[in-house]
């Protein structure tokens, strides 16, 4: 990333859903307190301070010093853009060739389109890169690449064909109860390495469309030993980020809809979504029972179209055929947190998908 856009993502940010209700809390707030004076609250395309996203603007606050010293105020979809676009979108903009002001233009418009989802303004136009003869790669919502697979049943049919497990010598499984030794085993042997969303040019269309079918970005859940016993029965999509934060979401099927434009349309968070634009160190599904105030995890696996098994890969056959072991071994730090959190694994059944 350009040194200056890093500058961007080191900034202190503060999330709100109006951004001149807060503009007006913040300036009378500061004022009554005496302990922060704020030398000019701007928009970011008056006092942008942000050379490495051009154009992009939520609310620039400058306090009276030297240093010049600030935060920005975004709303949650606009802070949610820049997580995701830290890795897959903005870097690309220190590109000499395009002009900068007809990027600086688009980008604003970016920045106000996502605003308005916050906003609930319906009549907002999606911005459209092509019409201000941008290069393709920088529209909002791209063109999906084809499938690497031509249909999820010839997935399917690829994956029951390497359901074996052969680690540490193993053969003959496509399923089993570790034991404590197991587990231990599994977290020894994960690697710190991180996997990126191979689906990543998909995720801004697949976030939007989950927000129109009345998805809401709460229904990812941080999970912790408290929250885990409260959990219904039923399946779970898992993320394990850098700092060993697990994060679910339900996948059940009551949270599709359907509209007569696209068709099936989900309202359930995907794997992507659970720390969007950031690498993680495992992911999969997850079935938890709860019965009786007993919560217990009955079944875990490494399926994630998202990290390891994307349809859209040209990857996908080596994944599943050479890879697969490699990420059912990244389980381990599933495992490290969830015994950090003392979630019981005496009865968790592991496959690869």
């Amino acid at each position: 990333m350009p040194e200056k856009a890093r500058a961007v993502f080191e900034q202190p940010r503060v999330i709100a859903p109006n951004l001149d209700a807060l503009q007006i809390a913040l300036g009378k707030l500061f004022a009554a307190s005496g302990e922060l004076a704020i030398k000019k609250i701007n928009r970011h395309d008056e006092k942008p301070g942000l050379d490495g996203l051009p154009g992009f603007r939520g609310i620039w606050c400058e306090l009276e010093d030297d240093n010049l010293v600030g935060f920005s105020i975004l709303t949650p979809n606009q802070d949610r853009f820049l997580i995701w676009s830290r890795d897959h979108y903005y870097p690309a903009f220190a590109v000499d060739s395009i002009e900068g002001k007809i990027r600086d233009w688009y980008a604003r418009s970016v920045s106000e389109y996502l605003a308005s989802i916050d906003f609930k303004v319906p009549d907002n136009s999606i911005p459209n890169a092509a019409e201000r003869r941008l290069p393709g790669w920088m529209e909002l919502y791209p063109t999906p690449p084809p499938m690497a697979e031509s249909s999820g049943e010839k997935l399917n049919e690829l994956m029951a064909a390497n359901a074996e497990i052969k680690i540490w010598g193993w053969g003959g499984l496509t399923a089993f109860i570790p034991s404590e030794a197991a587990i231990e085993r599994f977290i020894s042997s994960a690697t710190d390495t991180l996997y990126h969303d191979k689906n990543a040019i998909l995720f801004q269309d697949e976030f939007r469309r989950f927000l129109e079918a009345g998805g809401t970005p709460n229904q990812v859940i941080a999970l912790s030993r408290a929250v885990f016993d409260t959990l219904p029965s039923g399946m779970y999509s898992f993320a394990v980020d850098a700092y060993g934060r697990v994060r679910v979401a339900s996948r059940a099927r009551a949270q599709m809809q359907y509209t007569t434009e696209t068709g099936a349309v989900s309202a359930r968070p995907g794997h992507d979504m659970l720390f969007p634009g950031s690498g993680v160190l495992t992911a999969g599904n997850m079935e938890i029972t709860n019965s009786g105030g007993h919560t217990a995890i009955k079944v875990i696996s490494t399926r994630s179209g998202s990290y390891f098994y994307s349809p859209i890969s040209p990857t996908v056959r080596a994944d599943v055929t050479r890879n697969s072991e490699t990420y059912l071994l990244s389980l381990g730090h599933l495992f490290a947190s969830l015994q950090a959190m003392q979630i019981p694994l005496d009865s968790v059944l592991i496959r690869k998908f």
